[in-house]
């Protein structure tokens, strides 16, 4: 028991030591998604429940979206539960935090799957729970929380493909799903691919490990079946399961050039590239201004003892985790590496998930896992690989202490580095140096402890690892104290006013001017983001935009007007955007098209403008026919002051009626009741997305809907006074709920016999 507390009281160390000041009460993380998308998520979630509902539909998110099909909303993840007891910047704080700890102590179990000391085991988990890339990471919790179920997947392959067994097979499904209640819908798939390979592999008994991982796959499906439905709807719908551009699909590759991170941790100050990101991370693979994850850190200790990990010894183990980082790797690099490439050529439905550099963690992973093996043959030969080990871990540095190499190579990547000040050039070289030397003399050290010492070098390894882990980490979870998020917009009551509750806007400037003050680029952002309510932060204060974060409008509204149609243009009028925020220099224009100023502010420099031509949100505006897909996108960028509805295949074509719709109004967000009275039969055109799920009644009895505009809801009326409403249910709700609880009974009766036996 007393091994088990110091063990405990370790992870509590490790924690402290790479979380920082996130670690403090009191503090939320406040970088990137985790702040613009997570948070206002988890917000919306408890507002809903403590309104008595399970949220389904968010009509505050772009067009509206269904909660569960929206995936990375993660609503039925158990970890949703720290919001009963912790406000939603801390419970998101302790989500982030435990999927740290998660995933090291996975790794750390699998370390001690091959057989090594005790040492071997917390080198493991540090080098994959503290990577660069899941510390980096904590600013999405999407994909941090499928990197850190990784470990657990291969475990319970592993296990089953051991001894292929009913408990194992249940324990795999039950993980497997996780990842889908965490919202990452690609690596739970990747996940199942890579448990069937891994079983297999392992296995001697391969058929039969092969059928218990098929019955995993089932547990998994079942366990989560109230969100396929509802994810595979809004796929289809959004034009994601056709598939993306290759443009797209291979955004945020990993540059070949940061693989140099792997030893020496970020190639650039984290402050910096906050300050001139699209100078900085553009030449390093990033995509507008930023880099998918600001470190690839794994650190020299991990890079040198893993390839000893493949000399000595059963090697079949070691060679599994060899493959798994080289796949990762491949995967991570994208075109360069071109496995990516290839995948979405030859496999179904891979083009339709992007950002290759989400691979890095089967990379990592495997590094991990070979030098834990290494460093526990190392520390059993003795004095025979001590000298090999110093001169492998030395060498690398004694070339790399001099940062001017990798600073030369760095700057003649793109143009776009020769426009960086000397002084900011300096800065990275000596950012360089620093971690370098910082490297060299951990080497010297292992060097010294594994030639005196070599029993003690995996606990040497993995402090020295964690301590240059704890270097590297600095900076990558930016916090901000919890006062903060008691703030509001500046232009939010004006918003208000308005008629921002019932009316929805169209926010997200191209560029935001501040006056007098100097931010860092992202902190302009973020700073920026809040003020003008967009995306997603008008969640927080209950504003419709139509610019939604995440693209999960229908697709052919996306096709036809993008994700974010100019504020004032036809396609913003059609979407219901009868208020606006604006930067100054576009101000000219919208005026011109019609809109109205109603305030402005000078930090950043933004504008409230009213557009009185947008249609209402619920409106009878009358309807063209329209026979052929290919000329929608025609027909919606018309500039009219008069928007008719677009019907693809209508029957007949009819006059607006703009003042047919008498009262609307809406108890719950996916529940709408309108009241309009026609003097002959129409279209009623609600500003919704009609996805898979919303039904609806006129005066009680079921009406059909219609796809207007690419994707709105549209009802036929007859004529006379009639009450028509709109309600929303997930696709297979409430019967997919009877196949999760029996699917969470059988696994819960399996547990308990397993235990029950033993």
């Amino acid at each position: 028991m007393k091994r088990w507390g110091f063990r405990l009281l370790g992870l509590v160390a490790l924690l402290a030591l790479l979380g920082g000041e996130a670690a403090l009460p009191g503090n939320y993380l406040s970088r990137r998604d985790t702040f613009r998308l997570h948070l206002p998520l988890r917000e919306f979630f408890v507002r809903e429940v403590q309104a008595g509902r399970f949220p389904t539909w968010n009509e505050l998110d772009g067009l509206g979206a269904s909660v569960p099909g929206t995936a990375v909303a993660a609503v039925t993840h158990p970890l949703q539960l720290l919001l009963a007891v912790f406000t939603p910047g801390t419970a998101l704080k302790w989500q982030i935090l435990l999927c740290l700890m998660l995933a090291g102590l996975g790794s750390a179990l699998l370390a001690r799957r091959l057989g090594g000391p005790e040492a071997t085991w917390w080198l493991a988990g540090i080098a994959y729970g503290g990577s660069g890339y899941l510390i980096s990471s904590t600013d999405n919790f999407t994909y941090l929380h499928g990197a850190a179920l990784l470990p657990w997947v291969v475990l319970c392959a592993e296990k089953v493909g051991a001894r292929p067994s009913l408990v194992g097979s249940v324990s795999l499904g039950a993980v497997l799903s996780l990842g889908l209640h965490g919202g990452d819908v690609q690596g739970a798939l990747l996940a199942s691919v890579l448990s069937l390979v891994w079983a297999v592999a392992v296995s001697a008994q391969r058929v039969r490990a092969a059928l218990y991982v098929v019955l995993a796959g089932a547990v998994m499906l079942a366990l989560s079946a109230p969100l396929l439905p509802a994810i595979a709807a809004t796929a289809i719908d959004s034009g994601r399961a056709a598939g993306l551009s290759p443009e797209e699909v291979l955004r945020w590759s990993l540059s070949p050039i940061r693989l140099l991170e792997l030893p020496f941790g970020p190639l650039v100050p984290i402050d910096l590239l906050d300050f001139h990101g699209p100078l900085l991370a553009q030449p390093l693979g990033g995509h507008t201004g930023a880099l998918w994850v600001a470190s690839e850190f794994v650190g020299i200790t991990v890079l040198v003892l893993a390839p000893l990990g493949l000399m000595r010894g059963p090697l079949a183990s070691a060679r599994r985790y060899a493959v798994l980082a080289g796949v990762g790797l491949l995967l991570s690099l994208g075109s360069a590496g071109g496995l990516y490439v290839l995948l979405m050529k030859v496999v179904p439905g891979w083009s339709a998930f992007r950002y290759p550099e989400k691979m890095m963690p089967l990379a990592v992973l495997g590094l991990a896992l070979l030098a834990a093996r290494g460093a526990g043959l190392a520390a059993g030969k003795g004095h025979r690989w001590s000298a090999g080990i110093v001169g492998l871990l030395v060498l690398p540095f004694a070339v790399a202490i001099d940062a001017e190499v990798v600073t030369w190579v760095f700057t003649r990547l793109d143009a776009s580095a020769a426009l960086l000040s000397p002084e900011v050039a300096e800065r990275i070289a000596d950012g360089l140096r620093a971690s370098a030397s910082a490297g060299l003399v951990a080497c010297v050290v292992l060097g010294l402890i594994s030639w005196r010492r070599p029993g003690a070098l995996g606990w040497a390894a993995a402090g020295v690892l964690a301590l240059q882990a704890a270097w590297c980490a600095h900076g990558l979870m930016e916090t901000r104290p919890a006062e903060d998020l008691a703030l509001r917009p500046s232009l939010l009551e004006t918003v208000l006013a308005a008629g921002g509750a019932r009316t929805r806007l169209a926010a997200w400037p191209e560029r935001y001017t501040y006056r007098g003050e100097r931010f860092a680029a992202t902190a302009a952002a973020r700073r920026g983001d809040f003020e003008a309510i967009s995306p997603d932060h008008n969640m927080r204060f209950g504003v419709g935009n139509i610019y939604a974060y995440l693209p999960g409008a229908s697709g052919e509204i996306d096709r036809a007007c993008s994700l974010r149609p100019q504020c004032t243009s036809a396609c913003a009028r059609r979407l219901g955007a009868g208020l606006c925020i604006v930067s100054p220099s576009t101000v000219q224009a919208a005026v011109g098209r019609g809109a109205v100023v109603l305030a402005q502010m000078e930090q950043p420099q933004l504008v409230l403008l009213r557009d009185p031509l947008a249609r209402p949100w619920a409106s009878v505006p009358g309807v063209r026919r329209l026979d052929r897909p290919e000329l929608l996108r025609e027909e919606f960028m018309r500039e009219e002051s008069a928007l008719p509805a677009l019907l693809l295949g209508a029957e007949r074509e009819y006059e607006a009626a703009p003042n047919a719709v008498t009262s609307w109004q809406r108890p719950r967000p996916g529940l709408a009741e309108i009241q309009l009275t026609l003097e002959q039969e129409n279209l009623l055109v609600v500003a919704e997305q009609c996805a898979r799920g919303w039904t609806a009644t006129i005066d009680g009895r079921p009406a059909p809907t219609v796809r207007v505009d690419g994707g709105l809801c549209g009802v036929k009326v007859a004529a006379g006074t009639h009450g028509v409403q709109l309600r929303y249910s997930p696709p297979g709700w409430p019967w997919v709920w009877l196949i999760f609880a029996l699917a969470a009974l059988g696994c819960a009766g399996v547990a308990g016999r397993t235990r029950w036996t033993r």
